[in-house]
């Protein structure tokens, strides 16, 4: 290793987006969405990953507004989101759909990418 790698010290996740991914949970909390609470579903991974796409899509919009404090909410709802699919897609559930030959929009979307 070089000095500066030697010298470098690994950084943990910022305080300021883990404080805007806990906001962003308690106003959904605050509008009734209780699903990451209480670990159960009530939609399906297609919903997730379309509201995944849909806040990256305001990320994008922010990131083009170039005001900080949107560009932070925004990049914390796209962690959230990506958060709740791999936690419902690593439920017995999802594992079993996995096994029986994927979640369909999950294969679709990985197929339209390749």
């Amino acid at each position: 290793m070089d000095g500066v790698a030697k010298e470098m010290k690994m950084r943990g996740i910022s305080r300021m987006f883990l404080q805007a991914m806990r906001d962003k949970l308690d106003e959904g909390r605050a509008k009734g969405r209780t699903e990451w609470d209480r670990g159960k579903w009530t939609v399906s991974a297609e919903w997730l990953l379309e509201r995944l796409r849909d806040e990256v899509a305001e990320l994008a919009d922010a990131l083009r507004s170039g005001h900080p404090i949107e560009i932070r909410h925004e990049a914390a709802d796209v962690a959230l989101f990506a958060m709740f699919l791999a936690e419902y897609c690593s439920g017995p559930k999802a594992l079993g759909a996995y096994v029986a030959g994927g979640i369909p929009a999950l294969a679709a979307h990985t197929a339209h990418k390749g």
